[in-house]
């Protein structure tokens, strides 16, 4: 008999080799099992450390071991929760849910080897008994609402003789909780008929919304929370009002404090004597006071160059000799603005947006206060006291008629304000009527703007400043910001009646998006307007004038 020849060493290191080398191909032909994958690494252990390749294929087979290993971790994972599904939704005697669940196994790759024909029968039966489950399902639901305990037994009953036993467990689960839930509500209602007699509606409104998280659909809860809450919001607005006044008081805005009270006292549902006497006192002081003043509020969509203008403009005055510039009961808030606007243009760099200069200052709206007294040669000319106040971006958007914003009180408060008292100044980035859509969103929004003001009165009583900012982007033909007003014509009805109160600004010339070389004269031309604006004079504050010479006769 002959034996079949062993092979030698250099044979056997190639047969082990050549079935490394068929792995690999199936690899790369995505054909490869984890069982080939574990005998090309038996093979890779047999070889010489000295193989050449050695560690490459080492790594190539172990990382698509750990890949198959994944693969099929996640395909065991998937088929056991597609199954668990399954039982669960035909324990509870949900067919729709189990017969989802069954076909999400069958296109699953293990389901030749793992299918249970039990599945098929079930659901059968699921479906020969679907209809009476679900009835019993929203019977269920109607007791927890109407807090049955007798139709939640009856359902319990009924699922016992479907052999529902899933859903016989929720169902007194369901018992049970019933059972807690009266005793609660029935305290609850009591307390709350008590309060509804003393009309303490904020403990109406307490009691109705803990009724409520027990019983979703409790209609005397319901009805009560709803009264309560238009109550005490009609209550609570008022003393909002009151608060925002007394800290108006507490920074000496005695005009802003007035508009306050005056607007609580309207909005108060009883008579307040109080308030009233509040009311007159502050009007005896406004009237006493003599000094020119006047709010500037600028107004524009976000991006548009308003705290760019806001921050240029204090800088004018800051540093301009012919005038003294002084901050007046400022608060912490706004006194923090106005240093880091002047902080900014000091070193030529552009500011944040102002709300984010002011996002510290617990979302109160920052207002800078000054006084500016006209140089010592120009004692005829009287000083005026300026509220600067820039509309963030999300206030201006509240003006949007298409939708349904709610404008911050703070802001409706100074728009309350006396015509006489207000000057607008409506910024339009120069560079806009480019872009079509962005065009169109500017003029409806500063025309919604106008509807609102014009409520009040006619828009031509409130003094405007329409300002072309960004001038330096501007790469069209006009030479004057009037020019500009052509590609605006849904803006005519607020645009200003004075041709010289439609402004071209630009802050200096950009060096790329964040410095720039400032230059006054975009600032000085806006500060002429606004002293003009506030005190009637055509007189300019800004050029010192030499004194008169006075003459002798010999």
């Amino acid at each position: 008999m002959q034996t079949k020849a062993m092979p030698n060493a250099a044979q056997f290191y190639s047969q082990l080799k050549q079935q490394i080398r068929q792995v690999r191909d199936a690899i790369a032909a995505g054909t490869v099992n984890l069982q080939s994958i574990n005998e090309a690494l038996d093979c890779v252990r047999q070889l010489p450390p000295s193989t050449q390749g050695l560690n490459e294929w080492t790594q190539k087979l172990e990382s698509e071991k750990q890949r198959l290993e994944s693969v099929g971790n996640a395909v065991e994972a998937e088929w056991d929760d597609a199954a668990n599904a399954l039982n669960q939704a035909l324990d509870r005697g949900d067919c729709s849910a189990a017969e989802a669940s069954l076909e999400e196994l069958k296109n699953l790759s293990k389901w030749e080897s793992h299918k249970d024909a039990s599945w098929e029968r079930r659901l059968d039966e699921c479906k020969k008994r679907g209809p009476e489950m679900e009835r019993i399902q929203n019977d269920a639901l109607r007791a927890k609402q109407e807090l049955n305990e007798g139709l939640m037994l009856d359902c319990v009953n009924r699922a016992e003789q479907l052999g529902a036993e899933t859903l016989v467990k929720e169902l007194l689960a369901g018992h049970k909780e019933i059972g807690r839930t009266i005793k609660v509500v029935a305290d609850l209602e009591a307390e709350m008929a008590a309060a509804k007699e003393s009309k303490n509606w904020a403990d109406v409104l307490n009691k109705a919304g803990r009724i409520l998280g027990l019983v979703p659909t409790h209609k005397a809860a319901l009805s009560a929370k709803k009264k309560a809450e238009r109550i005490t919001a009609q209550d609570d607005f008022p003393k909002t009002l009151i608060t925002l006044a007394e800290d108006a008081e507490d920074t000496k805005r005695p005009k802003m404090a007035l508009r306050y009270y005056q607007w609580a006292f309207e909005e108060s549902r009883e008579p307040n004597d109080a308030l009233l006497k509040k009311i007159e006192e502050l009007k005896s002081s406004v009237r006493r006071s003599k000094t020119k003043s006047k709010t500037v509020v600028f107004v524009g969509p976000p991006s548009s160059g308003k705290t760019v203008m806001l921050g240029s403009f204090l800088y004018f005055l800051q540093t301009r000799r012919e005038s003294d510039v002084q901050d007046v009961d400022t608060d912490d808030s706004s006194a923090r603005l106005r240093s880091m606007l002047l902080r900014n243009f000091t070193m030529g760099e552009f500011p944040e947006s102002t709300a984010a200069l002011a996002k510290d200052s617990d979302q109160q709206i920052p207002e800078i206060r000054i006084n500016i007294e006209p140089h010592q040669t120009s004692k005829t000319l009287p000083a005026i006291e300026l509220t600067l106040l820039d509309v963030a971006g999300e206030h201006f958007r509240a003006f949007d008629a298409t939708k349904d914003a709610k404008l911050d009180p703070r802001v409706q408060n100074y728009l309350r304000s006396d015509p006489d008292d207000l000057i607008f100044v409506l910024v339009i980035p120069a560079n806009s009527h480019g872009d079509s859509r962005e065009q169109v969103d500017l003029e409806m929004l500063l025309t919604d703007f106008g509807f609102f003001l014009s409520r009040k009165g006619n828009i031509k009583n409130y003094s405007r400043l329409l300002s072309f900012s960004k001038w330096d982007l501007y790469e069209g033909n006009a030479s004057k910001a009037g020019d500009l007003l052509d590609h605006y014509p849904m803006l005519r009805s607020i645009t200003p009646d004075d041709p010289d109160d439609v402004i071209k600004f630009k802050v200096g010339d950009a060096e790329g998006i964040e410095k720039f070389n400032w230059d006054d004269w975009s600032a000085e031309l806006f500060a002429r307007r606004i002293y003009r604006i506030t005190t009637g004079m055509d007189d300019d504050p800004w050029v010192i004038r030499k004194p008169k010479k006075k003459w002798f006769k010999i």
